[in-house]
């Protein structure tokens, strides 16, 4: 008896632990950007809306950009070079951008006259 109760919680302790590792994996992860408003210009709208998302189905940056006008969009990396950049209207509230190929640590700078903000990220 005592062997069919080890038997049974043991089979019990396996089967937990492996239904907590098949949980599924993250796909979209949120790059938390630290942004200021330039002083280019007065407005009362003391924020503004702008988040990145890392997509790892896709492989691309999803941009989200409100009221900040046409901006410059870059990617950084560790030693100071520009790996891609793109331009965003003002208007488009999407953009994309390619992920970086290689692993490494990368900046992402987004730059108008309206605002300026950077998000640090790991691929």
């Amino acid at each position: 008896m005592k062997r069919f109760l080890t038997i049974i919680t043991t089979m019990f302790i396996c089967f937990t632990l492996w239904a907590d590792n098949n949980e599924p994996l993250e796909t979209r992860k949120e790059i938390y950007i630290v942004g200021e408003k330039q002083h280019t210009e007065i407005m009362r709208d003391i924020s503004y809306n702008v988040r990145a998302y890392i997509n790892y189905d896709s492989e691309l940056l999803e941009l989200e950009c409100y009221g900040i006008g046409d901006a410059d969009i870059y990617i950084v990396d560790s030693n100071n070079q520009v790996i891609d950049q793109i331009i965003v209207f003002d208007g488009t509230p999407t953009s994309y951008i390619p992920m970086p190929e290689e692993h490494g640590n990368y900046v992402l700078v987004i730059w108008s006259e309206k605002y300026y903000g950077e998000g640090f990220f790991t691929i």
